[in-house]
């Protein structure tokens, strides 16, 4: 039998131009992970007609979440790319933030092969090397 847990961490979205940004304060959980697909969705389709478009997401205080959280959210990409039209995610963390250097592989192994993928310290930086890929994309 599956219990069911109330979602651990916290999120925010906003879009910023062809850019959805998930702002995260974790440890997270599967339950969070889900209450974010079903949020994140409504900005993948207003995305999606107007061409490549990425994510970024600014992790803060904890990049550790459950096993099946990282599952979780590997579907939710892979999804996104192969129906909505998304070319790439950006994670942005901070060196401080808790479990950086455990999870960061794990994030790769999501990413590769499935979209481009970078991580960064800093937002703004993260920015302009997406929307340099979203343009170059754009132009092809």
């Amino acid at each position: 039998m599956s219990e069911v847990f109330t979602p651990h961490g916290q999120f925010r979205l906003h879009a910023e131009g062809r850019i959805v940004v998930s702002e995260v304060t974790g440890p997270w959980n599967v339950e969070l992970v889900q209450n974010w697909a079903t949020e994140v969705r409504p900005y993948s389709l207003q995305m999606q007609p107007g061409g490549p478009w990425g994510g970024i997401a600014i992790i803060r205080e904890s990049m550790l979440c459950t096993p099946d959280a990282m599952d979780a959210l590997g579907k939710i990409v892979a999804y996104g790319v192969e129906n909505f039209g998304c070319i790439a995610q950006v994670v942005v963390a901070s060196p401080d933030v808790a479990g950086r250097g455990v999870v960061e592989p794990a994030f790769q192994r999501i990413y590769e092969g499935v979209c481009a993928y970078n991580f960064f310290y800093e937002y703004e930086e993260a920015r302009d090397w997406l929307n340099r890929l979203i343009l170059e994309r754009s132009s092809a």
